[in-house]
């Protein structure tokens, strides 16, 4: 999952899934409005979920284009009630470690519903595997851990369907939000597009793709501002000092993405949305935002570092980017509610939440 030809493997198909959202967005739009008539988080979990699924089972479930499979459409519906009960159980005050309330009890039982729904997808694949006998041009992620061990396969895959779901989707319209914002860096970002792709319909591939730098360095200003996952949290091998305070070893240490990436010490003009802070400067040449740029490598950190880092970050990645690029390069996007800011609400993630005023009008 973390190596870079893996992933390019996988592009063509991540661009056809992400081609398919997009003009689902022509059914999705008021013609004369350009205003969307249905919820986009939830179509965003679908295109999500479609995709997480040809990487990890090598399985198209068609949730795009076709009928919405039900299972898929509950597993939606279920992965926010259990993370909202996970959040209330696991990091707000509960007594549910002394007494198993109810709410407990529904939560245990969401958990095994979701495990259920998922474990029948792998189930399928599984049943697809062996009956193509091996013969498959690409395996996919779950084929290659079968050979290692059967019930890592599965727990793996598993979990790669339960973590992307909700993070990468909730991403893909924070980044959304702030381009309609700024609509400034919105038409530079257009620009960028334009050259690699002369039409919406252009072919994406993996020599274009590599040349995306402003695309990507909007996303990584989208994710320094509204973190969806709070942080990391580690367990300290060893005793330590931190800032002249004694940790002693196995205490979890928890690093605040929010808190540090938007911070002044070390993101100046944190409160401005400035995607050119992610751009690396030629050598003489001057940068006006030279001064904003972080001096500390390790502040912003949404994946994690070293052996612990996320291990579908790549994959994340290249969802997010792909399904932009076609978005930005299709449509012009605007955020029509000039009173409100985007809301979230806040249980393991960040997740975007009331109405959401997206305008999408069509570019050449």
């Amino acid at each position: 999952m973390m190596k870079i030809q893996n992933i390019r493997e996988v592009l063509p198909e991540i661009d056809t899934i992400s081609m398919e959202f997009v003009d689902k967005i022509t059914d999705m739009r008021d013609t004369e409005t350009g205003l969307l008539n249905t919820d986009l988080l939830t179509e965003l979990r679908m295109w999500s979920f479609e995709s997480i699924c040809y990487v990890t089972l090598n399985s198209r479930l068609h949730l795009i284009t076709g009928k919405a499979d039900a299972a898929a459409l509950r597993m939606s519906d279920a992965m926010s009630e259990f993370m909202q009960y996970t959040y209330d159980h696991d990091i707000a005050p509960s007594i549910w470690r002394y007494y198993q309330t109810s709410s407990f009890k529904r939560l245990m039982r969401l958990h095994d519903e979701l495990t259920e729904i998922t474990r029948k997808f792998v189930d399928t694949a599984l049943q697809r595997i062996e009956a193509e006998d091996n013969k498959a041009a690409r395996k996919s992620v779950f084929e290659k851990l079968l050979s290692l061990d059967r019930n890592i396969a599965v727990v793996m895959a598993i979990d790669m369907l339960f973590g992307g779901l909700d993070t990468t989707s909730s991403t893909v319209i924070t980044a959304l939000y702030f381009l309609a914002k700024n609509p400034d860096k919105q038409d530079i970002l257009r620009e960028e597009l334009r050259t690699l792709l002369p039409h919406h319909k252009s072919p994406l591939n993996a020599q274009n793709y590599n040349n995306l730098p402003y695309l990507r360095a909007c996303i990584k200003e989208s994710m320094r501002i509204m973190p969806i996952v709070s942080g990391t949290m580690r367990q300290t091998g060893r005793d330590l000092v931190l800032s002249g305070y004694k940790v002693p070893k196995g205490t979890a240490v928890h690093m605040r993405n929010m808190e540090l990436c938007n911070s002044e010490m070390f993101f100046p003009r944190c409160n401005e949305y400035l995607p050119e802070r992610w751009l690396k400067t030629p050598k003489n040449v001057s940068n006006p935002v030279e001064e904003v740029k972080s001096q500390n490598p390790f502040v912003y950190l949404p994946f994690g570092f070293g052996p612990r880092t996320c291990i579908g970050k790549r994959l994340a990645d290249l969802e997010m980017e792909v399904l932009l690029a076609r978005l930005l390069r299709k449509y012009k996007i605007s955020w029509t509610d000039e009173q409100n800011e985007m809301q979230y609400k806040s249980n393991l993630i960040l997740t975007p939440c009331g109405e959401m005023k997206f305008k999408f009008e069509e570019v050449q």
